[in-house]
């Protein structure tokens, strides 16, 4: 009985891991249009990473613009074939200065967006109640 409930269970898990990245998807396509513009993509090969420059055009606040570039990133096809785990490191970019927008974080393919958001919510309110004395930041460089 016990070997027969382990397999249901894994088997549900997998159905529900397929279901979930499903719904995933639909609403990637759903809200393209809410992706923030990609001005730059380039790939280092000594250090063995993409670095993209996006445009916040409509200046959006920290959570709507976090939802942005989890879009962006998740609907790139570089990104996703770039392995299934990836660490993205978040700067902003304003008035031609640089800064961390939030902390290294690990994230793979099937990571939904409130994974992501929970990852770094703390450190974002943080960072604009208590230290960076700015609402909106026009441009972010993300290195994956």
């Amino acid at each position: 009985m016990r070997p027969f409930l382990i397999k249901f269970l894994s088997t549900f898990k997998n159905l529900f891991l397929l279901i979930y990245n499903l719904i995933n998807k639909i609403e990637l396509k759903l809200t393209k249009n809410n992706n923030l513009n990609i001005i730059s993509l380039n790939y280092n090969e000594n250090g063995r990473y993409y670095q993209y420059i996006l445009s916040n055009k409509d200046l959006l606040n920290h959570q709507d613009v976090l939802k942005s570039i989890y879009n962006t990133l998740m609907s790139d096809d570089k990104f996703i074939n770039f392995g299934k785990y990836k660490v993205i490191i978040v700067s902003g970019i304003s008035n031609d200065e640089e800064f961390n927008f939030h902390h290294n974080v690990l994230i793979t393919n099937n990571s939904s967006f409130e994974q992501y958001y929970d990852k770094v919510k703390y450190i974002i309110s943080t960072h604009f109640e208590y230290g960076y004395p700015i609402d909106t930041i026009p441009y972010f460089k993300i290195l994956v």
